[in-house]
């Protein structure tokens, strides 16, 4: 279903001399102002993407108008995935600096702690335009980037020509609707976790990526920290592998706790640590489990999965608990630990810069996306199978 806003008005850009968004008749032609030289920019995109740390291969119209709401391919490279056609001076893309166009669905919390900030600091991506169902909220977000438009619902941010790539943070349940759409609008998509529901939304996706030639990946940014990726490549021979993700989710009126949005602590932050299990040891040939549930969702979910040769892996995720990440491996060579393996609180901007330089760079030279769609499919077929253990 189709929310049903505002779809008058048109594109917003914040008037720097007021404070206020202006009506901005267009959603190509943007003007650019203080942007960095196109050596310096792509220099640095050179120079982030050459560090070691970087992933690859994880794992194994007219304008229309442009404002939205809150809380994620295809292609595996076989087809031309940067849409030669769509890259037309008259369509508004900075060629020149290599950067690709991106829009933002919803004002989510991470949009703006963390995406905007990436994409503003990275060297081959610009923001574009945000568009959310709280005008204020958005507003606030977009104040630091003077380039990008506020606009008036999902559906026309994803018609605008500059818009190239888009993110999407929404709520669980409104990935695949989303993504579907902006994929067939021709946009490529970067989903954030869960990149759905459920394996087979995911397995839609991906199929809609690859018939409309465009890249989809979902927003996994752990993996692109450098010493996260350092820690899993050094470990020789595990055996068994313990990971953790909980926290205390107080508000009651939150989202996760609703199981119709997509809530639960297995689709939430299980999803984080089914993931680095997976990295590590593979594919699971069973898989047992148990969860704590209230309202419809789990509160708690623990699974122990089981790998070929005799290998295992416990799995503990929470929303009832105080905060506490780690992965714990026991391999033949000693013990190895790794303390908040997915929030870091130290460099919160640096793995997601990578990550959407990383998507930029698949769609503009061309190159397989770092994290491919049968990666995250094998990761909700084994959430699949945990709820099934558990029975939820």
């Amino acid at each position: 279903m189709v929310p049903a806003w505002n779809s008058g008005g048109g594109c917003r850009r914040l008037d720097q001399r007021t404070g206020a968004f202006r009506f901005s008749g267009a959603g190509h032609g943007v003007q650019r102002h203080g942007r960095r030289a196109a050596h310096a920019s792509s220099t640095r995109r050179a120079r982030l993407l050459s560090q070691p740390g970087r992933p690859s291969g994880v794992g194994r119209a007219p304008c229309g108008q442009c404002r939205g709401r809150a809380p994620d391919g295809g292609g595996d490279g076989s087809r031309d995935p940067i849409d030669r056609a769509g890259r037309r001076a008259d369509q508004g893309r900075d060629i020149a600096a290599r950067r690709i166009g991106w829009g933002i669905l919803g004002a989510a919390w991470i949009a703006g702690k963390a995406v905007l900030p990436a994409i503003d600091a990275s060297g081959n991506g610009r923001i574009a335009a945000l568009a959310s169902r709280s005008p204020e909220r958005a507003g606030a977000m977009l104040s630091a980037y003077r380039e990008a438009r506020l606009c008036d619902s999902y559906e026309q941010l994803i018609e605008q020509r500059d818009v190239d790539a888009v993110y999407i943070p929404l709520v669980n349940n409104l990935h695949l609707e989303w993504t579907l759409r902006a994929l067939d609008a021709g946009k490529h998509v970067l989903c954030e976790k869960p990149l759905g529901m459920n394996a087979v939304e995911a397995e839609e996706m991906a199929a809609a990526a690859d018939r409309a030639g465009k890249r989809l990946m979902e927003a996994f940014m752990y993996r692109f920290d450098p010493r996260m990726r350092d820690f899993v490549e050094g470990l020789h021979d595990p055996l068994h592998v313990n990971a953790t993700f909980g926290f205390h989710l107080r508000a009651p009126e939150d989202y996760r706790f609703q199981a119709s949005l997509g809530g639960g602590a297995l689709l939430d932050v299980g999803c984080y640590v089914a993931s680095v299990s997976r990295w590590i040891m593979g594919e699971p040939i069973d898989v047992m489990a148990a969860a704590r549930m209230q309202g419809g969702v789990d509160l708690t979910t623990t699974a122990l999965l089981a790998f070929d040769g005799g290998r295992s892996a416990s799995l503990w995720c929470s929303f009832e608990s105080p905060e506490e990440q780690e992965v714990t491996v026991i391999a033949r060579d000693g013990v190895h630990r790794r303390d908040r393996p997915f929030n870091l609180l130290d460099d919160p901007i640096g793995p997601y810069r990578l990550m959407v330089e990383s998507f930029a760079d698949s769609v503009l030279n061309d190159r397989p996306i770092a994290i491919p769609l049968a990666e995250s499919i094998a990761n909700m077929k084994t959430l699949d199978r945990i709820r099934e253990a558990a029975r939820f």
